[in-house]
Order: C-alpha cells, then structure tokens, then sequence
C-alpha cells in the first residue's frame, strides 16, 4: 500500500457579523458562550466560541459526532456539544438565532437556522442534535411543520409562535 503526502490548506476563521450568544454550564457554572466565527478545516465542521470566563477555543466536530476543543477544554466541549451538533447545517449564511425553551421543565438551547440568499424562505429549528420543525411566513402569521416526531409535551405550536415572534422582532429592528 503507497502513502501520499497531501497539504492541507491553513485554517482560517469566517467571523460572523455579530457573535450569537447561548447558554451553557462549565463545571456547575452558568456561562454566556457566543459563536464568534466558523473556522475553516477541510475535514470537519468547527466553530470559534469564547466564553463569558474569558476562555476561547477552536471546537471541532467529529465523525462520530464527538466535539473536541484545540486546546483540550473537555468541559467546554461537553458543555455545548449539544449546540454544535445543532449548528451543522449553519454555513455562515442566512440568519442565526438562539434562545432558551422550557422542554417540559427542562430549559434547553433552541437554534434556528434562516434560509441563505436565494433559497426558499424557510426556517429551520434545531435542538438537542436534530432539526425538529421548519416555519416559514404565512401571511401576518406562521406556519410550522414538524421535521421530527416530537413529544406532545414540546408544544410545537407555541415554540413555533415564539421563533415567529423572535424573527418577526429582529426583522422589524433591521
């Protein structure tokens, strides 16, 4: 079996137009973590997330869905491997919203990935690790289909409401 010697081109950073802040828990400690940027890597998809205790890190996600850190902040990578694996399909492109949801007395960060230029207007929510619903704009209102079976508890149409209500604002304030 031969092996050959390939480069691969210089990781870089695509800062985004304004960091996206959610929550997480370090070591029992609540923190504000914000994606500041995506790194380029020609294997696996990375995210640049500093934290509110002034840590910032490369965190990389595996094949195998694991999320590690450049620096070894296993901690920080547990912490928000979660909200990564949701933010796979995020490009850079198009909107990106995040916020917090009561799921039947847990609190959990809900991601919300808007359509890129050119693309239909739809609307993706992810939460813990997989898309759940898709909205898009129906009139004064919005309408939501389910992606993902989802707990009758999860109350699809309010957290549908709610995203519609969060788009709507920041639309109005552009």
């Amino acid at each position: 079996m031969e092996y050959y010697t390939i480069d691969l081109p210089d990781t870089g950073l695509r800062p985004l137009e304004a960091p996206v802040p959610f929550y997480c828990r370090v070591n029992d400690r609540a923190l504000t973590a914000r994606l500041v940027a995506l790194v380029d890597h020609p294997v696996h998809p990375a995210f640049r997330i500093a934290f509110s205790d002034g840590c910032q890190d490369n965190f990389y996600v595996g094949e195998s869905g694991a999320v590690v850190g450049e620096q070894g902040l296993t901690p920080y990578a547990a912490a928000i491997g979660d909200d990564l694996l949701s933010l796979l399909g995020f490009q850079g492109q198009g909107e990106l919203y995040s916020l917090r949801w009561n799921l039947n007395g847990f609190y959990i960060n809900i991601w919300v990935i808007g359509p890129r230029s050119g693309d239909p207007p739809v609307y993706k929510v992810y939460f813990q690790r997989h898309c759940r619903l898709e909205l898009r704009k129906s009139g004064a209102g919005w309408e939501y289909r389910c992606a993902a079976n989802l707990d009758p508890g999860t109350g699809p149409e309010k957290l549908a409401a709610e995203i519609g209500r969060l788009i709507d604002r920041e639309h109005a304030a552009a």
